[in-house]
C-alpha cells in the first residue's frame, strides 16, 4: 500500500450497475473523488523531472514524482544526469520540464535568460550548509581545535566533487601537512561511517542537508579564522523550469515553486530512502504520517494556479 493509498478513488466494477457506474462518473467529475479534489486530474498530464547523483536531488525528484503521481494523475519520467551543468541545460533547451538542484550562487554561471528558463523560489528553507565536521565525542568545535588532534586524519569527498568541493579544496590547499584521504563520496561515507562506530579520532567534510546529519552526532567546525578560505559559505537550492512551462501546465509549475521543506526533513527523507534502499518505496514510508505536507503543497499550488 503506498502512502497515499487510502485516499485515491476506487475504480468502479465491471458489474455495477449502469445508474451507479453513471453516478460514480459524475462525481468524479465534480471533483468529489479523492483528497483536494484533485482525483479528476488524468494521467494525460505529464511532467519530465531531471535529477543528479546527489541523495537531496535523489529525494526531491522522487517525492514530487510520487506526490504528482498518487495526488494529482500525472505522469512523471525522472531523467538522470551527470552534473548540474548538463541538467541545468537540458531544462533551458526543453529536453525537461524542470531540474530542482540548482544550488546559488555556485551554479549561477550555467543559468541564462537568454536560453528561456526560469528560476524558482528555493525548496529548502534556509540556505546549506558545509565544511569541516568532528564526531561529537572528540569535543571538537573550530577548525583552530583541530591542533589538539594532530594525528587526526582527514577523510573528504575528492576535490572538485560536488555538493562539498569547495571544501575538499580547501583542505588540499590550506592543510597539506594533515593527513587527508580523498574519497568518491559513497567510499567516503563508508569509511566515515566505519570510523565512527569504532570511536576513531577524525575529521570529515559534511554538508546539509543530507542524511550523514541524522546519522551520526557530529559538530561542523567553525572558522572564524577563515583557514579554510571562505569554503563554508551556504547557498540556496532551487528548481530551474524550462520557460514554456508556465504558459502549458501552470498547475505543475506552481506545484514545484510550492514544495517547501527543512534541512531535517530532507535529511530524514534521505534517510529513509537510504534504509529502504528504493527511493520510491522510500518517499513512500516517510510520507505515511506526512499525508498532511503533501496536502499543503498541493492547497499552495492551486492558490497560486487560481484553481482555488
Amino acid at each position: 500500500m503506498n502512502a497515499f493509498s487510502k485516499t485515491r478513488p476506487t475504480t468502479p466494477s465491471r458489474a455495477m450497475p449502469i445508474l451507479a457506474t453513471v453516478l460514480v462518473a459524475l462525481l468524479l467529475a465534480a471533483g468529489c473523488g479523492g483528497a483536494e479534489g484533485q482525483a479528476a486530474r488524468t494521467g494525460d498530464k505529464g511532467l519530465t523531472v531531471g535529477y543528479v547523483g546527489w541523495d537531496d536531488s535523489v529525494a526531491i525528484a522522487n517525492l514530487t514524482r510520487t506526490v504528482m503521481e498518487e495526488e494529482l494523475g500525472y505522469d512523471v519520467e525522472l531523467r538522470r544526469f551527470d552534473d548540474p551543468e548538463a541538467a541545468i541545460l537540458a531544462a533551458a533547451s526543453g529536453e525537461i520540464d524542470t531540474f530542482q538542484n540548482v544550488w546559488m550562487p555556485e551554479n549561477a554561471g550555467y543559468i541564462g535568460e537568454a536560453h528561456g528558463e526560469r528560476l524558482l523560489n528555493p525548496w529548502l528553507i534556509g540556505t546549506t550548509r558545509s565544511g569541516l565536521a568532528a564526531p561529537s565525542y572528540m569535543n571538537v568545535g573550530s577548525v583552530d581545535g583541530m591542533k589538539k588532534y594532530a594525528d587526526a586524519p582527514i577523510i573528504s569527498v575528492e576535490p572538485g566533487v560536488d555538493p562539498c568541493s569547495k571544501v575538499a579544496e580547501a583542505v588540499a590547499e590550506q592543510m597539506p601537512d594533515r593527513q587527508t584521504s580523498y574519497r568518491d563520496t559513497p567510499t567516503m561515507l563508508s569509511e566515515v561511517g566505519r570510523r565512527y562506530s569504532d570511536g576513531d579520532n577524525f575529521f570529515f567534510t559534511a554538508w546539509s542537508p543530507h542524511w550523514m546529519n541524522q546519522e551520526f552526532q557530529f559538530e561542523y567546525l567553525v572558522d572564524p579564522g577563515d583557514e579554510l578560505g571562505g569554503a563554508t559559505q551556504p547557498s540556496r537550492i532551487q528548481p530551474v523550469i524550462h520557460g514554456t512551462l508556465e504558459e502549458e501546465d501552470p498547475f505543475a509549475l506552481a506545484f514545484v515553486d510550492a514544495l517547501q521543506l527543512s534541512d531535517y526533513q530532507v535529511s530524514g527523507l534521505e534517510l529513509s530512502i537510504k534504509e529502504a534502499k528504493s527511493p520510491r518505496k522510500g518517499v513512500d514510508a516517510w510520507l505515511e504520517d506526512r499525508d498532511w505536507l503533501a496536502r499543503s503543497w498541493i492547497g499552495a499550488a492551486k492558490r497560486q494556479a487560481g484553481e482555488d
